[in-house]
């Protein structure tokens, strides 16, 4: 791998890595289309539907879900905050 897609992949949340830096292990030609059409079974996360952020700034918040990826992502509506007066 080049040095600017290792410099990627140690800045992106979820990648694993070690102090050597990040693990790579080789995937069989027979997973890789069952990796590109993997679904969440748990994850029930659909257009129409809230959810709640998990983590940074907005964590704990509830937004509507308004768009989702396929690769992953996506993209709520947030309520603003209002500080209590």
């Amino acid at each position: 791998m080049n040095e600017d897609l290792n410099c990627l992949l140690k800045h992106t949340p979820g990648i694993v890595q070690q102090q050597n830096g990040v693990i790579q292990e080789q995937v069989d030609f027979g997973d890789w289309t069952k990796m590109l059409t993997m679904v969440d079974s748990q994850t029930s996360i659909g257009v129409g539907k809230w959810a709640q952020v998990c983590w940074g700034l907005y964590k704990g918040d509830i937004g509507y879900v308004s768009a989702v990826e396929n690769w992953g992502g996506v993209s709520l509506l947030l309520v603003p905050r209002l500080r209590p007066p």
